[in-house]
């Protein structure tokens, strides 16, 4: 357990939150700027957004690595993190 998670951190890259959404990402997915503080301190929008995100991520692609490999970089592709969670025992269903 990683007793050191901040749900307000920002990455390197300029995304936010407890899943990592970049400013212009939530904008496309929830059809209207969000800020930056609502993307950090919302949980629930946070969520709610890169759920929306995944699920259109998946209607596109249909394969998990590819899903997990764009919602990281933004292209489709099947890169090291994409690999790892794969390399999980989860049951991948939607």
């Amino acid at each position: 357990m990683d007793l050191d998670y901040n749900h307000k951190q920002t990455s390197y890259a300029g995304a936010l939150g407890p899943m990592q959404i970049m400013p212009s990402t939530a904008k496309m997915i929830y059809g209207k700027s969000v800020s930056n503080y609502n993307l950090k301190n919302d949980i629930k929008l946070n969520v709610m957004i890169s759920m929306k995100l995944l699920r259109r991520l998946r209607n596109t692609y249909g394969n998990w690595g590819v899903v997990f490999g764009a919602y990281n970089t933004g292209r489709p592709c099947i890169n090291g993190y994409a690999k790892n969670i794969l390399d999980k025992q989860y049951i991948w269903e939607m």
